[in-house]
């Protein structure tokens, strides 16, 4: 007698087989190619490329208060600096014509600072009457003290 399921159930069986050795196939250890040379003593030259980045620890700030041309900076990137050294010199500007809006902060700025002296000098003044006017209090306490007028202030 013939069984039907048993042709079909070896086909699958048949191709499952190959299904698993295809994937065992595919998924063995591949032998690792390597350059083989033979052993000598000398000396061991190496040469490293690489790009990398350069980060910035401390920041320095150079700034000069004055106006003018700067010359060409003599010292690089890199190089000690001695303190209070001259890392550049700046030639004077040429001077430039006043306009009208200049010459008008100019002399706002000068009569700005007349107003000051002014004021200090009128707070100079004031400071010195104050002193003359408890010096005159204190000379009429001390001769109202020795008259006996005024009871005398005992610190303690």
């Amino acid at each position: 007698m013939k069984q039907p399921g048993y042709a079909k159930k070896a086909i699958w069986g048949g191709a499952l087989l190959t299904v698993a050795a295809a994937t065992a196939w595919t998924l063995r250890p591949q032998p690792i190619h390597v350059t083989t040379a033979t052993v000598t003593r000398g000396a061991l030259t190496a040469t490293v490329r690489g790009e990398g980045r350069t980060r910035v620890r401390d920041l320095f700030v150079v700034a000069a208060p004055v106006d003018g041309q700067l010359e060409r900076v003599a010292v690089q990137s890199g190089d000690a600096v001695a303190a209070n050294g001259a890392v550049a010199s700046i030639r004077p500007a040429a001077s430039r014509p006043l306009d009208a809006r200049t010459r008008a902060e100019a002399s706002a700025a000068a009569d700005s600072a007349r107003a000051a002296m002014a004021r200090m000098e009128a707070s100079e003044q004031e400071a010195r009457v104050a002193l003359e006017h408890a010096e005159s209090q204190l000379e009429t306490t001390r001769k109202l003290t020795e008259s006996g007028s005024v009871p005398a202030f005992i610190s303690e």
